[in-house]
């Protein structure tokens, strides 16, 4: 609980992603990746009306299985090159 009010006194929006990229690139403003278990991790409903009000903005906003889902999202949107 005493969490929660700390949160919400931060400015702390419910369902907001977890990650958020502050770097337009191409067509997108930024880029917005909601973090979930690989097994068992489900997308709530206030995360998904987040995810949809960023893409009709301009943000690319995702869901990450994983934390290398997570890493191959960042990867491709900001384009680098793994290989170096």
């Amino acid at each position: 609980m005493r969490e929660a009010k700390r949160l919400k006194a931060s400015g702390y929006k419910r369902g907001f992603p977890d990650v958020f990229v502050y770097e337009p690139r191409g067509r997108w403003h930024g880029l917005a990746i909601e973090l979930e278990k690989e097994k068992g991790g489900r997308v709530s409903a206030s995360q998904r009306e987040w995810i949809a009000a960023l893409e009709a903005r301009g943000y690319r906003a995702v869901v990450a299985k994983g934390l290398e889902a997570a890493q191959m999202v960042i990867v491709d949107y900001l384009g680098v090159d793994n290989n170096r």
